[in-house]
């Protein structure tokens, strides 16, 4: 099998200057990329050819400029009727490359009957392979009738077409530089309009790409990063699964719709913005998924993967760091608000819900009780749960608050959460 990445890397060194790159844009109205690419490159096959033309019509003229006078007149009009060819996309997307196709076609037959067979410039039917790249995968029918034409036109001059011609008959030596014009002509056609091609190639490969790693990091920022790999190998599959051992903290600004009133959206939503990435930035870190936030208030979860334990103290870790960093942080237009942060240990469902917006997300009675734990908290505080201060025992220092009765499950013993035991401490219970 050819490998074109060599050929790739050439192509991708190349720089095309601007002038090449409106002259091939040249009478294009279409909206739609792909046919646009397409009748560029219907346009730089039309240049090419009435270059290839008036070369032939000034080597003639200083050949013999008398007797070649039909063939010159004939090169002079095709160059002007193939220059003409950017002026047809209006009238159908394809209309210029099948105009390209007929001109071609039937000017070289009245050469190859005008100069003979030996001329050799039915060679140029050779060129018609290239018409793929001009209709497209998507128009490979009107591919193969033209692929037909060209096969049927190459036929009737090999079969018919005169040994030499009516013009300048008996001269051998300019049918044999003509033939070696023609050969010359086709491989250079030949070879624009494939590097063409490749870089056309190249350039859609790479916008894929770049389309790709965006809908991948897209992906990746709205759901957790296992989450998101299930989700690429299985689109198909539903993600639902219940956590035995998660943790979950509620995040909630306490007086911000008290302190936003007279503020400015921008103001609002900038403060909100500011605060909800130092929060991601936090959780990243601390291993810590970002669920939703909800309004002013900002959810998060631990152990969606099984690690338990380790999920609660990266929960509890995350929390006093988030509490650090919202006291030091910014305020909202000379007022420095407060959190509460409720935490609780438990059972949760998780799964990925929707079509045209995926979101991950966990329901349960642990998420309920941990709203609770933020609601029934105090400003500036981590109320926990008993269970999540049985989850992370001997990694961090609690203050006992007795029995809290929470609204759905009724008393619970709870706690807050103050601070990490000191490193030796703790440095066997990791």
């Amino acid at each position: 099998m050819f490998d074109r990445r060599p050929v790739l890397r050439l192509v991708r060194s190349l720089r095309w200057p601007n002038w090449l790159a409106r002259l091939a844009g040249l009478g294009i109205v279409t909206e739609d990329p792909e046919v646009a690419r397409r009748q560029r490159f219907v346009n730089l096959a039309a240049f090419v050819g009435a270059l290839d033309t008036l070369s032939h019509a000034a080597y003639n003229a200083v050949y013999d400029f008398t007797a070649l006078l039909p063939v010159n007149v004939y090169n002079v009009v095709m160059a002007m009727l193939l220059a003409m060819t950017p002026l047809l996309h209006r009238y159908g997307q394809s209309f210029g490359a099948l105009y390209l196709v007929a001109l071609i076609g039937f000017g070289n037959l009245y050469v190859i009957w005008s100069l003979g067979f030996e001329g050799g410039t039915m060679v140029y039917y050779t060129t018609a392979g290239a018409v793929f790249f001009i209709l497209g995968v998507a128009n490979w029918r009107t591919f193969l009738w033209v692929l037909a034409f060209a096969f049927l036109l190459l036929a009737i001059s090999v079969a018919f077409a005169p040994e030499y011609g009516a013009i300048l008959p008996g001269d051998h030596a300019f049918r044999r530089s003509l033939s070696a014009q023609a050969l010359f002509a086709t491989l250079v056609i030949n070879t624009v309009l494939i590097v063409y091609a490749l870089v056309a190639l190249d350039r859609a490969e790479k916008a894929l790409a770049a389309e790709h790693e965006r809908s991948e990091a897209l992906l990746s920022a709205i759901l957790p990063g296992p989450i998101a790999a299930r989700l690429k190998e299985a689109p198909a599959k539903r993600i639902a699964e219940r956590i035995d051992e998660a943790t979950i903290v509620f995040i909630d600004l306490v007086g911000f719709t008290r302190a936003s009133r007279a503020r400015s959206p921008h103001e609002i939503v900038s403060y909100l913005d500011a605060l909800v990435r130092r929060l991601d930035r936090l959780a990243g870190a601390a291993g810590v998924e970002k669920i939703k936030t909800i309004g002013d208030c900002y959810m998060a979860a631990a152990g969606l993967e099984g690690e338990g334990r380790g999920g609660a103290i990266a929960a509890g870790r995350f929390a006093l760091k988030a509490l650090e960093t919202v006291r030091s942080g910014p305020a909202m237009a000379g007022v420095v608000l407060d959190i509460r942060i409720g935490i609780h240990f438990g059972s949760t469902v998780a799964g990925v819900i929707g079509t045209r917006r995926y979101a991950y997300d966990i329901w349960g009675e642990a998420v309920n009780v941990a709203a609770r734990m933020e609601q029934l908290g105090e400003p500036g505080r981590i109320h926990v749960s008993r269970d999540f201060e049985e989850a992370t025992d001997g990694f961090f220092l609690f203050e006992r608050r007795g029995l809290v009765d929470v609204k759905g499950v009724g008393e619970m013993e709870t706690a807050f959460l103050l601070g990490h035991v000191t490193e030796p401490e703790q440095s066997h219970l990791i």
